[in-house]
């Protein structure tokens, strides 16, 4: 399905991205126009995952593994 407004297709499916610090990524995510959907949320046995909105308002994670 295609949003009419955003001209992008439109899915439940939201991308993640394994990187070794969240806290470390952040700040270029932000520099860069993605701002803050969820903050980061500790998942158990060291692993952490926070939300983000890229510029077009697409969802992404973040995910973490210590």
């Amino acid at each position: 399905m295609m949003d009419s407004q955003k001209g992008h297709a439109t899915s439940s499916l939201v991308p993640t991205f394994k990187v070794r610090s969240i806290r470390d990524a952040e700040p270029g995510l932000l520099a860069a126009g993605a701002s803050v959907a969820h903050r980061t949320i500790g998942l158990g046995k060291g692993k952490r995952v926070a939300g983000y909105l890229d510029p077009d308002q697409r969802h992404f994670r973040l995910i973490e593994f210590s």
